[in-house]
């Protein structure tokens, strides 16, 4: 059977441009290819270029370079021979949504928005998701923790400076061992037994009661962008853990950079403009 889905990209001014794909579009499979070989705008466009696909691949064409590639899509156009169809337009991802399910009978709606696939589903929609997180949360939902005689514990220093805890606490349904590495000042004073510890790491690993963590700093990744309406430089970058993943927080540059900061004052800066918006929530409710 096929399980077909819809992939969009959203322009500046929210309306957004897209194609139908036949086969094996749900979120373990089209999905986790195009969080992992669709990543840049300019590759995006390219997969939409191409019309219709009866099946999504990792690379565009035999020819495309992308590395740890195999699949490479198969195009109604370009590979059938069928009459090309350009991408539908839409006035946004919401009316797209509103009629994928009528007129492609699609169970899978995913939307390229400002750098990020998102995705919902039209049969039951559940509003606009990250698709990084919710594949995060499947795998998550699927863990265990191992026998006490079998957890592992070490703590070594990382590139940066910071002490990690490196701790092989839980193993997925398949019997693999999953490790995951912690920045020791991120622990909790409270964790002075061992069983405190194993109870903070499952909380970590499977997204419960993390918030306001930050990754080992080996981890951080910062990626640059555009507001649409004003043109400032954008930084979005991904440190901080929050409903157990980490998160792609958005700043203006000019704001972070009106005075030289050390990674430790990026860090507080970030964690101080978060703390103060979760303050703002608190008092709306």
């Amino acid at each position: 059977m096929s399980t077909r889905g819809i992939i969009a990209i959203e322009n500046p001014d929210k309306t957004c441009r897209a194609i139908y794909v036949h086969f094996d579009m749900y979120l373990d499979g089209g999905g986790l290819c195009l969080i992992n070989h669709y990543t840049t705008r300019e590759r995006v466009e390219q997969l939409v270029a191409l019309g219709g696909l009866s099946a999504l691949g990792d690379k565009l064409s035999e020819k495309d370079p992308e590395p740890d590639a195999q699949d490479v899509c198969i195009a109604y156009h370009r590979d059938y021979g069928e009459d090309y169809e350009a991408p539908d337009e839409w006035k946004s991802a919401e009316e797209l949504l509103a009629n994928a399910h009528e007129r492609y009978w699609a169970e899978y709606v995913y939307v390229f928005r400002d750098g990020e696939w998102i995705f919902d589903t039209p049969y039951h929609p559940k509003g606009w998701r990250p698709v990084k997180q919710a594949l995060r949360m499947e795998s998550r939902k699927k863990l265990t923790l191992l026998p006490d005689d079998e957890m592992t514990f070490s703590v070594e220093p990382g590139r940066f400076g910071d002490l990690i805890l490196t701790a092989e606490c839980h193993k997925d349904d398949s019997g693999r061992k999953i490790s995951v590495g912690i920045r020791l000042d991120q622990i909790p004073e409270t964790c002075s037994t061992r069983n405190e510890l194993v109870k903070f790491i499952d909380n970590y690993v499977c997204g419960r009661k993390t918030n306001g963590l930050f990754v080992p700093r080996d981890e951080y990744k910062f990626h640059l962008g555009f507001a649409p309406e004003t043109g400032q430089i954008l930084l979005f970058p991904e440190m901080m853990i929050r409903d157990g993943f980490v998160q792609t927080d958005r700043f203006v540059l000019s704001d972070i950079m009106k005075e030289d900061r050390t990674i430790e004052e990026l860090e507080w800066y970030i964690d101080a403009k978060k703390n103060a918006e979760f303050s703002k929530k608190i008092e709306r409710t």
